[in-house]
């Protein structure tokens, strides 16, 4: 399962991703979200998931 949390960027009409819920080894971030760019990935993103083994990030993170 990957389950993202989000939080709108005003500034860039984009999305963060601020908290994974998921248990996946393998993790692809999602380039939308509500059919805006995710454009930023929180730091603590993956915090107290070691299960997480690779991320495939989109070219919308910048």
């Amino acid at each position: 399962m990957q389950e993202f949390l989000f939080k709108y960027v005003e500034e860039s009409d984009s999305f963060c991703a601020v908290s994974y819920q998921g248990d996946a080894a393998e993790v692809v971030i999602p380039q939308t979200h509500w059919g805006r760019p995710v454009t930023i990935l929180f730091d603590d993103l993956f915090k107290g998931h070691a299960e997480v083994r690779s991320v495939a990030i989109p070219d919308t993170v910048t």
